[in-house]
């Protein structure tokens, strides 16, 4: 094959610079129709005063007699303490007085923290409950 024939085959040495023109100013148009486009919608559908109005926030709420309500938590605290008193709504589990839970837990001695054994039901014969 002749030089002449292979370079028939190869692509044209120079650039259509018109046609690069032409598809960067598309780009550019259709990135300006987008923002203008955009604008359009942001601004038929955003009412136009659309910042929140502004409210009085209340004041904050101060102690009129603390050592009063210090004292009245205190009680509440003895209370909870020192009574007896129903934990859940099913009144399957009861909170005792701190002096008693300590009596109790100093009567066990050295097993004070082992596991509390649950009742056992009396084993049936022949499989039946």
């Amino acid at each position: 094959m002749s030089e002449e024939a292979r370079r028939e085959h190869l692509e044209p040495g120079d650039v259509n610079t018109r046609w690069v023109v032409m598809a960067a100013g598309g780009f550019i148009a259709l990135l300006a129709g987008s923002i203008v486009g955009l604008g359009l919608v942001f601004y038929a559908v955003v009412p136009a005063n659309h910042t929140p109005t502004v409210r009085q926030f209340p004041k904050p709420r101060q102690e009129a007699d603390p050592a009063a309500e210090l004292h009245a938590l205190l009680a509440r605290q003895r209370k909870a303490l020192n009574g007896y008193r129903w934990i859940n709504t099913d009144h399957t589990l009861i909170a005792i007085p701190i002096e008693r839970a300590m009596q109790i837990i100093a009567a066990r001695g050295d097993r004070a923290y082992a596991p509390i054994a649950t009742a056992q039901r009396p084993a049936t014969t022949g499989g039946q409950p």
